[in-house]
């Protein structure tokens, strides 16, 4: 319910928003006027096309990491969509200027829509119970629907009381993109946690005996990790050079321990290299992500040898104790969150 809570009054701010904003651009191309001139049409139109290429080229340069970095990238997708509004109103103050600040909204506003769609989908899937996704995004869509109603009604008649005033506009537009960063942000903190490396690493570290609920865990993370710049794909060459650096005898051992498992972890010059099968499922990306914590371990108390055998066979062991916990609390041990930035192998 406190997700829904939230969801429902952000979007409704943004749709009042949204209606505002349009009525400014519709008052850019001269429709205040009597009619829209041809010239504000053909206007229009590249906007739109402009924008959608600008969409499309920054999606694929920026977008990504949505599974990992769902929270964070639904929050940005939130305040990209409110500077995209703010850029529509502004181009009744500058009608010159309407196709690049109307097609740079629009690639925005694309980015925006990407961005909030995946996450959403995201976080349908964390509230999904006994695989009933489809019927989760149907009701949030029917949810959506309503809330996106009334922020029409609001929005017009925000914009009967406002006129072309632009000023008036972007105090409106403020005070509505407030309401809905903050809903936003709000619903984030309302959608339970998945298993990751670092929340692995958090529980072990910090919660030896019962591990809190997903739903604790979430309310705790205030801030969600930001995704990165780049694009980061799991890095298979630093796990070739962690091998070589190691000795023959040394690197030939950890390819005899690791041949039949489902994940490989070992310590080189000082730092903890993971890498998962191709075929890893779950169950065994949990054991590989306990290993490297046991491995950190290892390398914080400033051990200068590691008996790779010896804690493998620790992490084998302490896997199903916090598995048992894990599910009392009401984690999900089907959802093991893939890390981009571990390799994916085979051997």
């Amino acid at each position: 319910f406190s997700y829904v809570k939230w969801q429902a009054t952000a979007v409704t701010a943004s749709s009042a928003a949204t209606v505002l904003s349009s009525s400014f651009l519709l008052y850019a191309v001269g429709l205040g006027a009597g009619s829209v001139p041809v010239a504000g049409a053909l206007n229009w139109v590249m906007k739109d096309g402009l924008g959608s290429l600008g969409t499309l080229v920054f999606t694929k340069a920026v977008a990504h990491g949505f599974d990992r970095h769902s929270k964070a990238w639904h929050i940005l997708s939130s305040g990209l969509l409110d500077l995209a509004l703010a850029m529509e109103v502004a181009t009744f103050s500058s009608p010159a200027h309407f196709l690049a600040l109307g097609a740079a909204a629009n690639a925005v506003k694309g980015v925006s829509f990407v961005a909030g769609s995946a996450t959403r989908a995201a976080f349908h899937a964390t509230f999904a119970r006994s695989d009933n996704m489809a019927d989760v995004t149907a009701k949030a869509a029917s949810q959506g629907v309503l809330f996106h109603l009334a922020g029409s009604t609001l929005g017009m008649g925000a914009c009967a009381a406002i006129g072309q005033s632009t000023p008036l506009a972007l105090a409106a537009l403020l005070g509505l993109s407030s309401v809905h960063l903050l809903a936003t942000w709000r619903a984030t903190l309302c959608v339970p946690a998945t298993l990751s490396r670092a929340r692995v690493d958090l529980l072990l570290s910090s919660h030896p005996g019962e591990v809190p609920t997903p739903l604790q865990v979430a309310r705790r993370e205030i801030i969600p990790e930001l995704p990165p710049l780049k694009r980061r794909g799991g890095s298979g060459a630093s796990l070739v050079e962690g091998l070589l650096s190691l000795p023959p005898a040394k690197a030939n051992e950890i390819a005899r321990i690791f041949r039949s498992e489902s994940h490989m972890a070992f310590v080189s010059r000082g730092e903890v290299l993971l890498a998962l099968h191709e075929r890893c499922d779950p169950e065994s990306a949990l054991k590989g992500y306990v290993h490297a914590h046991l491995l950190a371990c290892q390398v914080k108390q400033g051990r200068g040898t590691v008996d790779d055998s010896a804690i493998l066979q620790e992490a084998v062991r302490a896997v199903p104790g916090l598995a048992s916990r894990l599910e009392r609390a009401g984690w999900d041990l089907n959802r093991v969150a893939a890390e981009p930035d571990i390799p994916r192998a085979r051997w």
